[in-house]
């Protein structure tokens, strides 16, 4: 066949493009979008027009680079939006005599220097949308960095010379076109370097007769006349995807570069862009298949191509390629949808391949009641179909036999010169009758992949737990489950219930060793835990090792029981005392051990997993009781308000009696008036006239400076002239070290010369714990105290926060002893201002809704009354959101934590649930401050900044920002920036209800999870709140604007700004 038609296989895309912008010059390529709305249309490019591109970016190349040294194709790296640059960079680079290096936007700083790394590399191209981001891996790593030209820049029609490409076509063939990586799923990004040769595969199929009457796949897809192809073009699915089309005429329609990915968006692109077929993610497909006019729409198109499920995609190349995720475990076509889709006249294709195949010779499946079969012409594909009868009677792995040196369509050859055979893993099922016919079925892998993407390798946890001499074998389960379980196969079965359990226990500490060792998501619950039947033993392969799909097959009944019964629980409600007992079993049951019923579990250890799983098994408990209450009485931060067996008993007493919420607001407001009682005795005599603290050469003393806004004042203090000296009390004894790590972390300096850490325990009324003589020096130095040192934590109840209210007295005691009348300025929160109509602690102030927020307003009480009362300046600056830095941090720190609510949402949305909200409620309003604002604006109004009257350093100020936008303005551009990653919006109420049932099992993957108990009864607890917050801002928000000339030129959060801390996330 070859030697008939001889040109097939041997055409390099390179040489392509340049006889094709001769002969067919006017002839449209491909087209792009005109802007990043489809109503606009799309531009097509003529062959000419993209090659004169190609050689316009190659000129550029070799001027700005110098031409590769013959033979050794350099790398050269490229970032940018998601457009057409992609594939003119690609080209161009070969031409100039490089390798072109595409990296992916979501890889982490070190990911992509290890890139660099392994392939070389010592240039990157980048567009202006990602200066910022090289701007970081520069500082790490030299490297010569060019800005491309403009997308329109590069395809202007001004004509440049032709730049000539006399590379031998045999010898080209194992010329590096580009490099791709992995995801780094296991590890750090790992190259792949694909050669100009596995792209001539695609060309080689023209070669291919028809099999039993069905065409090659590719002539099918050459029956459209314009096909829309929405994958990334940095990696694998969209670059092999246009460049394969390229051979066949296929003219395809690129994606919006920024677009949010929904259903909606692709009719207004089949309307807008000329297509006539498309390819689509399954979840959008799935969509589109509920909506009769989506249906209508599909329904005239040639074809709608699709992958996953039971497929190899190529759709999913990017999944299982960049992720290591198996082919048949995301994102597939529920069998239900694609029968609808079929029956209704829409024309399916599944389609097949990956990267290390590439294109595989398979065929137009042109019978739909066989859309989910694939005909493959396995002598091409030199395909070994191999039984595996541990995995059924009709499984066969897939095999790929070489058949000559020169690897034609088998294009895994290139990838891989030296192997004779390649064995794919992948599983396939034949059909009973049609020949040619497979199904996918599956892979021979260890990896677990959860229901929400995180993944697992078992075999460290089997293989710790069977070295215990009682186990012989042992399995983790958990595919498309949210959390792991484990099956155990004892080395003699227990003949009593009773001697399973005890078994259970023993083994149990082992377990939980394990446990510390995994990520959240990979721990295993106690309850998840069983032991195998006698009567099926884990079935095995040669040497002994366990067949885990036979395995799972074989207990998949049981394996789902265990799930199911996971959160049954028994809760003995006949008492006080037996309840309590039952507690502690509950607690016993979430791998807490040796408690009692007084011991305070959040001390002793409970972490916030094993929180969530005692909510949910006390839950579960009431209800196999017979006790029917609202999911809102029984809530996380119901167990960590009371963290004992003792005073959660009295709490469950008092849901089931109806009194709870009396009674928990009688008992919080006991408890504050105590607290600030407590700290409001003894007041200290008013002082005599001092003289005013010194506004240059000043020594301000600070607490919490290893905290995030304490680092960012440390930073600024320690670079201002006005300041001579920060002495810095921490909890910790090695202050000095502490702090340049958290420095460095949040990318500040770590030059700490006028600086002085002394460990101090602000609650030691005995000179807080520091040394006489320190303390002495201290009294004659200090000129301000700003006091950054809280627990940020909305979990804990207010009496948690005991230490830290003594802390602030012990301050105010401190400036009172003090030479100078030093301000106290306490970092407090507009939390302290936020709660529902309820009497508060003097019956006038609302009551905060978090324990937290209750501490601050019980500090900003103690301060007030014990300055007061002692003549000490004091000044309280209620602090709202704090968000990502402004600027850039050295070594790209400064990163907005990832483990804070605006990220969790973010992060949820992306990674676990695909769905953003639209709005946060109660607070959508925006008036966040970044934080290197914020420690601007707290040294503004102390005084620290310039020179200010100490009268002017009182009473209460407000650090948010004076411009506001709202959640719902900044969801729109945050979609956008993740694309198809997000499937749409939905309003709060609706987003809280996915995230609270994604939470139900499992958190890998959906940090949001762990503060569902906040986002529901807090944020939706201050309805009206902000009205009253507004209220009481007014004024101080405006004298704080005259104080502080930060805040008074702070712009409201944008668009742009909130890209970039999503960028900084790398979700």
């Amino acid at each position: 066949m070859a030697k008939n038609l001889p040109n097939y296989g041997e055409r390099l895309v390179i040489t392509l493009i340049d006889d094709n912008a001769r002969v067919e010059s006017s002839k449209e390529c491909f087209s792009t979008p005109r802007t990043n709305a489809a109503e606009d249309g799309w531009v097509p490019i003529s062959w000419a027009r993209y090659a004169n591109a190609i050689n316009r970016v190659a000129h550029g190349i070799v001027k700005a680079c110098g031409h590769g040294k013959e033979d050794t194709f350099p790398t050269i790296a490229y970032i940018g939006q998601n457009d057409a640059r992609y594939l003119v960079f690609s080209v161009a680079a070969l031409k100039a005599g490089y390798k072109a290096l595409f990296i992916s936007p979501r890889n982490s700083d070190e990911g992509q220097l290890n890139l660099f790394k392994l392939t070389d590399c010592q240039i990157i191209y980048h567009d202006t949308s990602s200066a910022q981001h090289v701007a970081v891996w520069l500082q790490k790593r030299p490297m010569k960095a060019v800005v491309i030209e403009s997308l329109w820049d590069c395809f202007s029609e001004e004509k440049v010379p032709h730049f000539p490409y006399k590379r031998d076509t045999k010898k080209a063939k194992w010329d590096p076109f580009v490099v791709l990586h992995t995801s780094g799923s296991s590890g750090l990004p790992k190259p792949v370097i694909v050669r100009q040769g596995a792209l001539c595969s695609t060309d080689l199929l023209h070669a291919l007769p028809d099999l039993q009457g069905a065409e090659v796949f590719m002539r099918g897809y050459s029956q459209s006349k314009k096909c829309f192809l929405p994958m990334p073009l940095f990696h694998a699915s969209g670059f092999y995807g246009f460049f394969g089309g390229l051979f066949w005429d296929l003219v395809i329609a690129l994606p919006l570069s920024s677009a949010m990915f929904t259903a909606d968006l692709v009719l207004s692109v089949i309307k807008n862009s000329g297509c006539d077929s498309l390819f689509l993610p399954p979840s959008i497909l799935e969509e589109l298949s509920t909506r009769e006019e989506a249906v209508e729409t599909l329904k005239k198109l040639k074809f709608v191509g699709f992958g996953g499920g039971e497929s190899i995609s190529v759709w999913d190349f990017l999944t299982r390629v960049f992720t290591n995720i198996p082919m048949n475990r995301i994102g597939s076509l529920a069998p239900e949808a694609g029968r609808n889709l079929v029956q209704r006249g829409v024309f399916l294709h599944n389609a097949i391949g990956s990267t290390e195949v590439t294109t595989m010779p398979y065929y137009w499946q042109e019978n739909m009641e066989l859309w989910d079969w694939h005909i493959i012409d396995s002598a091409a594909l030199g395909a070994d179909w191999r039984p595996v009868p541990s995995e059924g009677d009709n499984v066969y792995e897939l095999v790929i036999l070489r058949q000559s040196e020169e690897p034609g369509l088998q294009a895994v050859f290139y990838h891989m010169p030296d192997l004779n055979e390649f064995s794919t893993r992948d599983l396939f099922i034949k059909h009973p009758t049609e020949k040619n016919h497979w199904k996918y079925h599956g892979r021979i892998d260890n990896i677990i992949v959860f229901s929400n993407g995180e993944k697992l390798n078992p075999l460290p946890i089997e293989e710790a737990v069977m070295g215990h001499p009682k186990i012989r074998g042992a399995l983790v389960v958990g595919d498309s489950k949210l959390q792991p379980a484990l099956l155990l196969e004892p080395m003699s079965y227990p003949r009593t219930e009773k001697e399973a359990s005890e078994l259970l226990d023993e083994l149990w500490p082992l377990v939980s060793t394990i446990n510390k060792t995994n990520a959240g998501y990979g721990r295993i619950s106690r309850r998840l835990v069983a032991l195998c039947i006698s009567q099926k033993p884990l079935p095995r392969l040669d040497k002994d090792t366990i067949n885990r799909n036979r395995a799972v097959d074989i207990y998949s009944t049981e394996i789902d029981q265990l799930y199911q019964s996971a959160t049954d629980c028994t809760l003995d409600i006949s008492n006080c005392d037996v309840l309590q007992d039952s507690i502690v079993s509950v607690l016993h049951s979430a791998g807490a051990q040796q408690l009692k019923r007084d011991t305070d579990f959040i001390s002793a250890g409970l972490d916030s997993l094993q929180v969530l799983e005692v909510t949910a098994l006390v839950r579960g408990g009431l209800k196999a009781a017979g006790i029917k209450v609202q999911p809102e009485a029984i809530q996380p931060r119901h167990i960590y308000g009371n963290p004992s067996a003792v005073k959660l008993a009295k709490y469950l007493f008092s849901v089931v009696q109806g009194d709870v919420d009396q009674d928990e607001h009688s008992r919080q407001v006991a408890v504050m008036k105590e607290l600030l009682s407590k700290h409001t005795q003894n007041l200290r005599a008013r002082a005599e006239a001092k003289p005013e603290p010194r506004d240059t050469e000043q020594t301000v003393i600070l607490t919490g400076s290893t905290g995030r806004l304490g680092s960012y004042l440390l930073h600024l203090m320690a670079a201002s002239p006005r300041v001579k000296r920060v002495i810095c009390l921490n909890r910790t004894r090695d202050g000095r070290t502490r702090q340049m790590q958290q420095s460095a972390h949040h990318g500040l300096n770590t030059s700490f010369e006028k600086v002085d850490f002394f460990h101090s325990d602000l609650s030691n009324a005995d000179n807080l714990g520091l040394n006489w003589e320190t303390f002495v020096h201290i009294l004659g130095e200090a000129d301000r105290i700003i006091h950054c040192q809280w627990p940020m934590n909305f979990n804990l109840p207010v009496e948690s926060f005991d230490m830290q209210l003594k802390g602030v007295r012990n301050l105010v005691e401190v400036s009172a002893q003090a030479d100078r009348a030093v301000p106290v300025i306490l970092i407090s929160s507009v939390l302290a201002a936020i709660g529902p109509e309820a009497a508060g602690v003097d019956g006038d102030n609302p009551l905060p809704t978090t324990g937290y927020g209750c501490s601050k307003l019980i500090a900003e009480r103690i301060l007030m009354e014990t300055a007061t009362a002692s003549s000490v300046p004091k000044a309280v600056i209620r602090v709202g959101q704090i968000a990502g830095s402004e600027t850039e941090g050295i070594n790209g720190g400064g990163i907005w934590s990832k483990q804070e609510w605006v990220p969790s949402i973010i992060g949820s949305s992306v990674q676990s649930l695909g769905v953003l909200p639209r709005d946060t409620g109660a607070m959508n309003t925006i008036q966040w401050l970044p934080v290197d604002r914020v420690a601007s604006i707290v040294l503004d109004v102390a005084g620290v900044s310039y020179k200010t009257p100490i009268a002017q350093i009182e009473g209460y100020f407000y650090c948010v920002n004076p411009h506001k936008t709202t959640w719902t303005n900044l969801a729109v551009s945050i979609a956008q920036y993740y694309g198809q990653r997000i499937r749409g919006l939905l309003d709060w109420e609706e987003w809280l209800e996915v995230l609270e049932k994604s939470s139900e099992n499992g958190l890998g993957g959906n940090p949001a999870a762990k503060l569902l108990d906040f986002f529901k009864y807090h944020i939706n607890s201050v309805e009206g709140a902000q009205e009253r917050l507004s209220y009481l801002m007014e004024k101080d928000l405006e004298r704080t604007m005259i104080a502080s000339q930060t805040l008074a030129e702070t712009k409201a959060i944008s668009s742009e700004l909130m890209a970039k801390w999503c960028s900084q996330w790398a979700f």
